[in-house]
């Protein structure tokens, strides 16, 4: 930025214009009559800051996205506070206690001096922050007025008292700056209107959430219980499942259990030999009660191994019966699994 041009007798200067708490570089330059436009070169370069002004005014205070009516809590988000204008010393959270359906004062008539809260004021500050602890802890986050909290900076305690039900409140922020010789000034910015909620709907919010609370819990131990039983009854068919599998390897039948008798053989005589007490004859009887004795011997075997394989079989459908009625005891527990 380039100024007027400045008389060659004037020795002081002052530029206008300028933004609040800035750094400029000032340098001058020089013209004469002969050589109109030609500027001689330019001065050495000095760095000036200008002085901090009247901190900017801070946004409204906006709600909580999940905010919830309360009868004693306002929860807001706190914006972040410009510092473009000079260092920010403190910021105060004010709360006006106004009257039922009256709308915010104007800014003018915000009291000058508001201190913490004293019984009966309308006016008080809730809170105050440093501003390096209002940018890294407070400003971007929820904030909830009435939360009963207290706080002690600078010397003075702040008390964050709750609310009242059915009341309207006001709530602003306060941006305390400081000037070059200390002076602390302010500025404050339009505020927040609130309204709480009877006693008797924050009541039956409290219950609500009991009951959904108490309705979790149950919920919670019903799940635990059926999960339990679950791991019972798994357990209980694998120990089923594995004596089923001993009783087979144990008492499975050696052969088929239906053995069909085997034919007898026949007994054929020699039409050589008679009946008649010739030795002939007596010999072709001989033969043929050897052979008779030997068939009935094949027999008798034969029907004592049929009777052990259906001594068997009979065992073995026993274990089939027995592993029916396991399954359908495992049905059984299964279906009250379910119904529970």
């Amino acid at each position: 930025k380039k100024s007027d041009p400045i008389p060659i007798s004037e020795t002081t200067y002052n530029l206008s214009g300028l933004a609040p708490y800035t750094e400029y570089s000032i340098y001058v330059t020089a013209t004469n009559n002969a050589r109109i436009n030609a500027e001689s070169e330019s001065s050495a370069v000095i760095s000036r800051r200008t002085f901090p002004s009247h901190p900017r005014t801070p946004q409204t205070p906006s709600l909580s996205k999940v905010h919830i009516q309360s009868a004693t809590r306002a929860t807001f988000i706190p914006p972040d506070i410009d510092t473009s204008n000079g260092p920010v010393r403190y910021i105060d959270v004010i709360i006006h206690h106004a009257a039922l359906g009256s709308s915010a004062p104007s800014l003018s008539a915000v009291p000058s001096v508001v201190g913490p809260y004293v019984e009966g004021s309308h006016w008080y500050v809730t809170v105050r922050y440093s501003y390096t602890e209002y940018q890294s802890k407070v400003a971007g986050h929820q904030f909830t007025v009435g939360s009963g909290s207290t706080r002690t900076i600078g010397g003075s305690k702040y008390r964050n008292i709750p609310l009242k039900p059915e009341q309207v409140y006001f709530i602003y922020l306060r941006v305390i700056g400081i000037y070059e010789n200390g002076e602390e000034v302010s500025s404050i910015g339009q505020p927040l209107r609130y309204v709480t909620s009877n006693q008797t709907s924050s009541s039956s919010t409290s219950t609500a959430t009991g009951w959904f609370e108490s309705v979790g819990m149950i919920m919670g131990l019903g799940i635990a219980n059926f999960v339990c039983l679950l791991t019972i009854a798994a357990l209980i068919m694998l120990w089923r499942y594995s004596k089923h599998v001993q009783n087979r390897s144990t008492l499975k039948p050696k052969s088929d259990p239906y053995v069909e008798p085997r034919e007898m053989s026949k007994i054929v005589v020699c039409d050589a030999f008679d009946d008649s007490g010739t030795i002939a004859g007596r010999k072709a009887r001989s033969m043929k009660e050897k052979n008779n004795r030997k068939t009935e011997h094949d027999v008798v075997s034969h029907t004592a191994s049929a009777a052990d394989s259906a001594a068997n079989s009979v065992e073995y459908l026993d274990v089939v019966e027995a592993e029916q009625k396991n399954a359908e005891l495992f049905y059984e527990t299964m279906k009250v699994v379910d119904e529970l």
